[in-house]
């Protein structure tokens, strides 16, 4: 659910435009601990910042936490 949440706020929508990867992760952190589990948030990030979830970022964009 995390992947799918942070690929949804990176890509454009008919709605919105896209807030970026970053962006998108960020507010993810934002809500950890009240959305989402503490433990899948802090897996999704290290997993990110490893190049093994691709978000679309360049490797200086990973670097989130």
């Amino acid at each position: 659910a995390i992947a799918d949440t942070a690929d949804a706020m990176a890509s454009p929508r008919p709605y919105r435009r896209e807030l970026g990867a970053k962006a998108g992760v960020a507010e993810i952190v934002r809500q950890r601990g009240s959305l989402y589990d503490p433990v899948v948030v802090d897996t999704f990030v290290r997993l990110v910042n490893e190049g093994r979830v691709d978000l679309g970022t360049d490797r200086e964009d990973r670097l989130l936490l």
